[in-house]
């Protein structure tokens, strides 16, 4: 978890975005979503008062996954950008995880 605490205190104390809520599925509630067995996720939202929101997913279990492939272009299905404007972007840089 120490990770997931690096990256709260990026997004909110740099970005200003609020802790919106957080959640931990599994089981039967977790698998179909994902098509297989024995996924923990620890699902973070965060956002501002008026805007979007946006969810992190820390996957505990299992710790393994499939390599991201090699050949990967950004115009694949899993390639995602998300673009944040922030009034100071250099000193956000500066504490890019």
């Amino acid at each position: 978890m120490f990770h997931a605490v690096i990256r709260l205190a990026f997004f909110s104390d740099l970005l200003g975005l609020e802790l919106l809520g957080e959640s931990f599925n599994f089981g039967a509630e977790q698998e179909p979503l994902n098509n297989g067995f024995g996924e923990r996720l620890h699902i973070s939202g965060l956002g501002v008062e008026d805007g979007m929101a946006v969810e992190f997913l820390a996957y505990l279990s299992p710790s393994t996954g499939c390599p991201y492939p090699a050949n990967s272009l950004p115009n694949d299905l899993w390639h995602w950008d998300i673009i944040m404007v922030v009034a100071d972007a250099t000193a956000a840089a500066v504490h890019c995880p």
